[in-house]
Order: structure tokens, then sequence, then C-alpha cells
């Protein structure tokens, strides 16, 4: 988007907006929609990317980076939630949750991000570093789930970073 495009949408105002054509107005609904994304992208660009990926290829889902999915992720990262903290959460709910007809609907990233309930499941990932049985546990059930392999760096990454292991 040009900065002449950028004025443009800030001098518009609802009331103008309504009085203006069909593609005008189809061009500056998108472009009004970019800006929007930009605006919110302001920092953790990369890592919001990444677990929106992550969530993505773990839940067999298709979240887009929209406003829904970017603030909760981007304040938790501002909470000083790391990347590979926000991987193990995806990975422990998708695999409590994912056949479970109860919990599968909740496997979604306000949920797992939202400010509610983050901060429990960080404290349930603190929880299976402490216990050495439950890691191991743990593991194999996210093997079986398909996403991970004995060898996969994910495994030793999450396991070495998010796990406390080394």
């Amino acid at each position: 988007m040009t900065s002449e495009e950028k004025v443009l949408l800030e001098e518009l105002g609802q009331a103008h907006f309504s009085l203006l054509g069909g593609v005008l107005k189809k061009k500056i609904c998108k472009a009004m929609r970019e800006y929007s994304k930009i605006a919110v992208l302001d920092d953790f660009e990369e890592e919001v990317k990444e677990i929106i990926h992550y969530f993505n290829d773990w839940t067999n889902s298709r979240y887009r980076m929209s406003k829904s999915s970017i603030k909760p992720i981007q304040a938790r990262l501002r909470q000083g939630l790391t990347v590979e903290e926000a991987k193990a959460i995806i990975v422990l709910k998708t695999v409590k949750w994912a056949n479970d007809p109860t919990m599968a609907p909740y496997l979604r990233i306000t949920t797992l991000f939202g400010e509610e309930k983050n901060q429990e499941y960080l404290n349930e990932l603190n929880r299976m570093k402490a216990n050495k049985f439950a890691l191991a546990e743990f593991r194999k059930e996210a093997i079986k789930h398909g996403k991970l392999t004995p060898q996969s760096t994910a495994v030793g990454s999450l396991t070495s970073k998010a796990f406390g292991q080394g």
C-alpha cells in the first residue's frame, strides 16, 4: 500500500464511505483490511507467523493472520511467553484434546493463548518438566499423534527448550 493510499484511508470517514461507488468501495475495503493487518503486526511478526503455522499444522486448522489470531499470541509474547513454550502448549493441548469430543472444539488460538487460560497451560507444562515420567508419557503420546517421530528435531526442540531437558 502506498503512502498516498494510507493517507486516503485515514482521511475517509465512515460518512463519506457510503457515498462511494461499488468498485471503489471494494478497493478501499481491501486496502483497509491490509492496513489493519499491518497495524496489528507491529511487533513479534515472525514469531506470530511461526506459531500460527505450527498451530495449523498440529491441529489441521486453517487460521489466518487476522486480528483475532494475532492479538492473543502477540499479547502472550509481550508477557514473556517464548515461541518454544507456545509450541509446547499447542502440542500438549492437541494431544490431550484432539480426540476428545468435549474438548476438541476448544482447540483454537483464542483458547490456548487467551489471557484467562494461557498461564494455566504454562503451569501445566512446568509441572510436566518436573515429572520425568509424565514428560516421557507425553512424548510417547505426541509421537502417537503422528506429527512427531522419535528422530525428529521437533522432539528434541520441545524437550530441550520447552520441557527443560537437554
